[in-house]
Formats: structure tokens, sequence, C-alpha cells
């Protein structure tokens, strides 16, 4: 069902990204455990940033480490989604934008040897759990609501990946085939998931 929901608008995503971007601020100092809160913030920001601009799968990112990811000087990277780490079981290697997510989540994250996970927990050297993520990011939804009362909270990180393929199809105008081989599915996936929300992602 996650993955036939609605992909957000482009709309839907900056009213997102207005939020989250300062998110961590509103953590009271008070708060007992106020460091991993923000931490938990930040990485639920920049999952949601990664997501929207390389169409990965919730999966995909949560596995991958940073010995996967090579940094350009243009602010772009080389992620290499392991068989072992992808749905299809098809190694896929793919230049994304957005680069220097990758390159802020070594800063403040304590695990950034090459063999950490890119979404590592605050104090274990183990992936974050998919409970605590989705928990923060429906947290985050809310605060979107809360400020834009018609943003629609049901949607899942899972509308990420729909949001990056259709705005690659309307704003980019990339074949169907590129987009299917780029985020590791098929044509017929392409058509069945996306092509039915279309309409509402461009207009």
């Amino acid at each position: 069902d996650e993955v036939r929901r609605k992909g957000y608008s482009i709309i839907e995503y900056k009213q997102i990204l207005h939020i989250a971007k300062f998110w961590h601020q509103k953590v009271p100092r008070n708060h007992p455990e106020r460091d991993k809160e923000i931490y938990y913030r930040k990485s639920v920001r920049d999952f949601i940033v990664i997501m929207a601009n390389c169409g990965l799968r919730t999966g995909e990112l949560l596995n991958l480490r940073f010995r996967e990811v090579a940094l350009h000087g243009d602010k772009t990277a080389t992620v290499t989604i392991l068989r072992d780490t992808t749905k299809v079981r098809k190694e896929r290697g793919i230049r994304v934008r957005r680069g220097d997510i990758f390159g802020r989540r070594k800063v403040y994250s304590l695990f950034s040897e090459p063999n950490h996970f890119v979404f590592s927990d605050f104090d274990k050297e183990r992936q974050i759990p998919k409970d605590i993520l989705y928990e923060y990011y429906k947290a985050l939804m809310l605060e979107v609501k809360a400020k834009y009362p018609d943003f629609d909270a049901t949607k899942t990180a899972y509308s990420l990946r729909h949001f990056f393929i259709t705005v690659q199809l309307s704003a980019g105008q990339v074949s169907p085939y590129k987009i299917a081989r780029y985020t590791g599915t098929s044509l017929q996936q392409i058509q069945d998931d996306v092509f039915d929300i279309f309409a509402d992602i461009t207009g």
C-alpha cells in the first residue's frame, strides 16, 4: 500500500523544506536529551532532501554506507547501491545532486568512517532504526501541517521517491526508460505507480 501512495507536489515539498530547515533549532534548551533530539531532527531533514534528490528507496538509503558514496567538487555525488541492499538485487551506480548533504552528515554524526552507515543511530554504530526515523518523520509532517493547514500529512517517506520521479518526468523531461534504470525499477512499475498520480503532481 505504501508504494502506491501519492507523491508530494512541488509546493508541498517546498513547505516541508521550509519547516525542516530550522526544526532542530526549536528543541528546548532544557530538554533532557537535547543533543539526541537535535540529531534526529537534523537526520530526518537530511533524509528527506536526499530521498527527494536521488529517488532511492527508503531501505536503500538506510543501508547506504559512506564507503559507497563518492563526493565531487560540484556538490554532486556518485552513489553505489549494492545488490544486497536493493529490492531488485541488482547493483547500480548513480550520479546524484545534493552531494553536500552526505558531507554535512559527517560533520555532526559520531560515526563517519567509510564502513559506517550514512544514517547511523545517534550513539550506536548501527543504522537509525526505522521506527525512530518514521516517528520523527511523522512529527515533522505534523509541524508542516500546523503551518500549512492544507498540507497532506498522511503521505509517507516513500512519497519522496514518487516526487523525484514525477519531477524528472515533468520539469526535467527525462525519458521514463532512463528514470527506470536510474531508480532501479521497471518501466512497467513507473507506469503503474507514477503515471496515475502525474496529474496531481503537475496540476
